[in-house]
C-alpha cells in the first residue's frame, strides 16, 4: 500500500513530523509554519 503522505507525532516534545511518498521511499517534509499544506486535496494538517 503506498500512503502518500504519513504524520509522527511525539507527545514527549510536542513535534510533529511530515513524510511524503516519492519514488520509493519517504522524504521528510520541511515544516515552514503552524500548518501543512497537503496541495493534491487542498488540506491543512496542524496542531492547536
Amino acid at each position: 500500500m503506498k500512503i502518500r503522505y504519513y504524520f509522527v507525532f511525539s507527545k514527549y516534545n510536542n513535534l510533529l513530523r511530515v513524510f511524503r511518498l516519492v519514488g520509493n521511499l519517504y522524504r521528510e517534509q520541511v515544516l515552514t509554519g503552524a500548518r501543512f499544506w497537503i496541495l493534491e486535496i487542498k488540506l491543512s494538517f496542524a496542531l492547536w
